[in-house]
């Protein structure tokens, strides 16, 4: 929408409020000119507070240009601001729609809208990258607005499944998570978290702390341990290019059992496991932790992705689940990013 137009559709909304309660007057109806996304959020800012007890749901309503209604748009009110987002499969493209505001909204100081307020636009006629990310984002449970990403991953596969390192598998969290942040940092590094189990506790049993240590030193990987965990301690050390090696209790994360949805756990495990944190995304002002979970156990999604890589949990899960567990992590640095240091030292 054109500045001046968005401007224009403020000024209207509010001046509904200002003269509903003195007369009534012709329906109002606004027109986007442009073509917008197929995944448009729209924003309405109305002059007073909404009552809180209404049913806003009851009182917008979108259809398209052959009178079908639209369902399952999501309807935030947050005082005077109403927030519309579309429909969990977008909008359908080159569509005229219309959003109406009808005369049931009532403000705090009980004032109607005496007539319908409309609004129509028409979607474009395909789906650009930004809709296609936006489309992705809804799909997989995070939301509608990516806010702000960071992703320190690497060109090569790294990712490595608990399910197939040898006979300790289902106790092979610690080994796998070392491994792969060895691998991480060191592009050259072959050995498999077989071999790691094979180096330390060959016997079996749970891995601890003290054991990625070891392996760590043993591999002349560079790393720092960080505590107490926060959010922003986590975040700090991301946006410093590195990633993370975490023991946390699994019993604080939340249960996903929508199947191809990435956010949660998506195992019943409970008790202490491994892990990799290497990134972070915030989508509707909700922070989320990118992690490589090691226990896919070969579980995928329907396009076979192994469910524990690039796995979304909730900052404040994630924090609870150490808190509760091993309230530190492991910050690792690249061998990359060491030798670049040494250069800058020089």
């Amino acid at each position: 929408m054109k500045k001046n137009q968005k401007y224009l559709l403020g000024v209207i909304l509010s001046l509904l409020i200002i003269i509903s309660s003195y007369a009534a007057y012709k329906n109002y109806e606004t027109i986007t000119t442009e073509r917008v996304s197929a995944f448009k959020t729209w924003t309405i800012q109305l002059r007073e507070d909404i009552e809180e007890n209404i049913n806003i749901n009851e009182c917008i309503t979108i259809e398209d240009d052959k009178g079908q209604i639209v369902e399952n748009n999501k309807i935030i009110l947050e005082g005077n601001t109403l927030k519309i987002y579309p429909p969990e499969d977008g909008y359908m493209l080159d569509t005229k729609y219309k959003v109406t505001l009808n005369e049931n909204i009532e403000s705090i100081i009980d004032k109607n809208l005496k007539s319908d307020f409309k609004h129509t636009f028409e979607t474009r006629k395909k789906l650009n990258d930004k809709d296609k990310e936006t489309q992705k984002l809804i799909a997989w449970g995070l939301g509608y607005n990516l806010e702000e990403q960071v992703q320190n991953d690497r060109d090569y596969e790294w990712y490595i499944d608990q399910c197939n390192t040898g006979i300790h598998s289902k106790d092979n969290c610690g080994p796998s998570s070392v491994t792969m942040a060895i691998k991480w940092a060191d592009k050259e590094f072959k050995n498999t978290a077989e071999d790691a189990r094979n180096t330390l506790q060959s016997k079996g049993g749970w891995w601890h702390t003290d054991d990625i240590v070891c392996y760590l030193y043993m591999n002349d990987i560079d790393y720092k341990k960080v505590g107490i965990v926060t959010s922003d301690k986590l975040m700090n050390a991301l946006n410093e290019g590195h990633i993370l090696l975490m023991c946390i209790d699994t019993k604080y994360l939340n249960y996903n059992q929508n199947s191809e949805q990435r956010v949660g756990k998506f195992h019943t495990n409970s008790g202490g496991h491994f892990l990799i944190v290497k990134g972070y995304v915030i989508v509707d002002g909700e922070l989320y932790f990118t992690v490589y979970d090691p226990a896919s156990r070969n579980r995928t999604y329907n396009d076979v992705t192994l469910k524990g890589k690039d796995r979304y949990y909730k900052a404040d899960e994630l924090v609870e689940s150490a808190e509760e567990w091993w309230n530190l992590f492991f910050v690792i640095k690249g061998l990359k990013d060491n030798a670049e240091s040494e250069d800058d030292a020089n």
